[in-house]
């Protein structure tokens, strides 16, 4: 079983460094588009034409990637920094459930002083991640327990006299 170490200010540091580098890079990309997509061919013959034609259409296939790459980098970006935002919020509901101060950071995340029917939700809502994020340990051990716990409800139903 693998362990988990998240580092929320270093996730929004290198979504930063990461937005600033595909920022560079697609100025890189736009520059170059306009010396290697719409070349003029070096002589007035038939070979000419056809080798500016297929570097052309190959610079116009690169630029097409480039895009592609562009946009899966900006999504990588904005999924960083919802992770780490997240990581964040997780982290500071479950301290303050620890702590017992659920009220006081209900209140300083939504700025509500009532929060009496909210708690349950908020509640319910750290729950089910923290479930599923140790979902590895216990569903197996409910798996080799159930026929145990079958056996005793059985037993105390009084089935198995």
């Amino acid at each position: 079983m693998s362990y988990v170490i998240a580092a929320p200010e270093m996730m929004a540091s290198a979504a930063t460094d990461l937005a600033g580098i595909g920022s560079d890079v697609n100025a890189a990309h736009t520059a170059a588009a306009a010396h290697t997509v719409n070349l003029l061919p070096a002589g007035a013959d038939e070979v000419s034409a056809a080798v500016t034609r297929l570097f052309s259409q190959h610079a116009a296939d690169f630029q097409g990637l480039a895009a592609k790459a562009a946009a899966f980098g900006d999504q990588f970006t904005q999924n960083l920094k919802a992770g780490a935002f997240s990581y964040t919020q997780l982290e500071g509901a479950l301290t303050a459930i620890l702590h017992g101060d659920l009220q006081a950071w209900l209140y300083s995340q939504f700025g509500v002083s009532a929060v009496v029917g909210v708690e349950a939700d908020i509640e319910l809502a750290i729950l089910i991640p923290v479930l599923l994020v140790t979902s590895p340990i216990w569903i197996p051990l409910l798996i080799l327990a159930s026929p145990l716990l079958l056996l005793g409800l059985l037993l105390l139903a009084g089935f198995l006299a």
